[in-house]
């Protein structure tokens, strides 16, 4: 797992799961399917940005995007341009 999938995963983990310890998170769990809000969602863009000093914008704002950890890390990397 790369640092930004692991600083995303604790993120969601402490601040959006945090009522929800028993969930068990990896980088493929699937996280449009019901464990975070359209709330949680707000709350980890605004983390995304502030984090990783990048700017994600409406266009951005697809369930491809969000699924998963690891496709929000290559988000965050892409628009980061780190990318591999």
């Amino acid at each position: 797992m790369s640092d930004t999938s692991s600083r995303i995963e604790e993120f969601i983990r402490d601040q959006i799961l945090f009522r929800r310890r028993s969930v068990s998170l990896a980088e493929d769990t699937p996280l449009t399917s019901g464990l975070i809000d359209s709330l949680g969602l707000a709350g980890l863009v605004t983390f995304l940005e502030a984090e990783f000093d990048v700017e994600i914008g409406h266009q951005d704002m697809t369930p491809a995007n969000f699924r998963t950890v690891r496709d929000i890390a290559a988000l965050v990397e892409r628009k980061a341009g780190t990318a591999a």
